[in-house]
Order: structure tokens, then C-alpha cells, then sequence
């Protein structure tokens, strides 16, 4: 019974070592390789309210695409956790300085830009423990605003 578990551990440690070999010899983007697509991890849609929006940022490829497509979005929002890991999600409530709910959505990414009407706005960000609020952004036209929000 003893050496079916060495035997098995023996071929799992064998499994990950080929597993870090094979990840370790594809070249990395800084190696001068450019990705195909790198756009494709983007989620550019519209909110259930009818906002356009980009979400993704998550490689440097990623956030240089976003970058020069910022251009239409006037509130470009970036979340930040102690581990860079964004297995869950944050939920995201935009709501008008009067009151009135303009959007809830949920984010998978860090990096969030949406275009919103002139105004002012309220945000609140929920993490996986933490709550964040923004009070009194104001939106104006041909001015994009950016907030960094933490969630730890």
C-alpha cells in the first residue's frame, strides 16, 4: 500500500516538473514576441442601461490597448487588491449625486473605463470584504476622470 503512494507522488512531482518546463521555455512578451491578439482578453460591451464600457488590463498588452482605446470613456475606474489574483468579482454601483441608480455591474478585471453622461456621480465598489465609496465625481464633457479603489 506504502509504494502505490510513493508511486503515485513519484509520477505527480514528474507531471509538475514537465508541466514548469514546458511553461518556462515559451517565450515571455518581453522576449520581443508580440501577441497576436492582444485585444482578445477585452471585454468592450454595453451595460443593461446602455453604456458603453472596456474591462480587462490584466497583461501589460492588455493595458496598452486599453490605453489607446480610452478615448470615448470619461471614467476609467482601476481596482487594486494586495494579490493580484481576481478570482471574485467586483460589484460595481453607479449611481447619480440626486439619488437614482444609473448602473450595477460586476468587474472580473482591474481595469474598468465607462462613458456616462455629464453629471455627478456616486460609486460604490463592494470587494470581496470592503466596501468602497467615491462621493461627488463630476463628469464633464471631454474630461476623463480616473480613481484607483482598493480592496484590502
Amino acid at each position: 500500500m506504502n509504494q502505490k503512494k510513493l508511486g503515485r507522488g513519484f509520477w505527480q512531482r514528474w507531471a509538475l516538473a514537465l508541466i514548469v518546463l514546458l511553461a518556462a521555455s515559451v517565450p515571455s512578451p518581453s522576449s520581443g514576441r508580440k501577441p497576436q491578439f492582444p485585444e482578445a482578453n477585452l471585454i468592450k460591451a454595453h451595460t443593461p442601461a446602455g453604456y458603453p464600457y472596456l474591462a480587462g488590463g490584466i497583461s501589460f498588452d492588455e493595458k496598452k490597448v486599453m490605453e489607446e482605446a480610452s478615448g470615448p470613456y470619461n471614467l476609467r475606474l482601476f481596482f487594486a487588491r494586495r494579490s493580484a489574483v481576481f478570482s471574485s468579482p467586483v460589484w460595481l454601483m453607479i449611481a447619480s449625486n440626486d439619488g437614482s441608480r444609473v448602473e450595477q455591474i460586476a468587474v472580473r478585471a482591474p481595469s474598468f473605463f465607462i462613458q456616462l453622461p455629464p453629471g455627478s456621480y456616486t460609486i460604490l465598489a463592494r470587494f470581496a470584504r470592503r466596501i468602497v465609496v467615491v462621493r461627488d465625481i463630476h463628469l464633464r464633457e471631454g474630461v476623463k476622470n480616473s480613481y484607483f479603489l482598493r480592496g484590502d
